[in-house]
């Protein structure tokens, strides 16, 4: 351990792989964890968190890692539940569990719910991608509840049909294979576009 004014700002503890941690002495990696990382960040109330084997939290405060190969670049409050998934930084951004490779870019309040496997969302606030491969580029309160679902932005559009897609606008509806380019409550059904 390194102090600092008495108080530890870095600890390195030994196993097959070491772990390195930062920043406030409340920051913790679970015990039998090997390779996690915290980089600093945390205080009191809100300190970071590694629960995992190869783990890594950059900085900020709050967040936590759940399972193995994940990484937050910073923020505050975001949680990763997911394999090989990152969340960049931002606010209460959720990966949830049994989730693989799918990644949060920032924003606030984004949800990548439990099972996705390679969803994403790039940012804005109160976005969900509930599904393998599901997109939202970012706008507010958007959802992609299918496989292959993609968002481009806006608010309060919703995919839920398989490769439907919505590329901005207010309270669109895209199903199967349906495009919406925008404008304001047009569903695109089954194949359908709508302009």
């Amino acid at each position: 351990e390194m102090k600092v004014n008495n108080t530890r700002a870095l600890r390195i503890e030994p196993g097959t792989t070491a772990n390195l941690i930062g920043g406030y002495s409340g920051n913790s990696v679970a015990p039998g964890m090997v390779g996690a990382f915290i980089g600093g960040g945390g205080t009191a109330g809100f300190p970071n968190s590694v629960n995992n084997a190869w783990g890594a939290i950059a900085g900020g405060l709050g967040n936590t890692i759940w399972l193995n190969d994940s990484f937050i670049g910073g923020g505050i409050g975001n949680s990763v539940s997911g394999d090989r998934s990152v969340i960049s930084g931002g606010r209460d951004n959720n990966i949830q569990t049994n989730t693989s490779n799918s990644a949060i870019g920032g924003g606030r309040n984004n949800i990548i719910q439990a099972g996705a496997r390679g969803a994403h969302i790039g940012g804005g606030e109160f976005n969900i991608a509930s599904t393998n491969h599901a997109t939202v580029a970012g706008g507010t309160n958007n959802q992609a509840l299918a496989n292959y679902a993609a968002i481009g932005g806006g608010n309060g559009n919703v995919v839920n049909g398989d490769s439907g897609t919505v590329a901005g606008g207010e309270r669109n509806i895209a199903g199967d294979w349906g495009t919406g380019v925008g404008g304001v409550a047009n569903p695109a059904a089954y194949s359908a576009t709508v302009v």
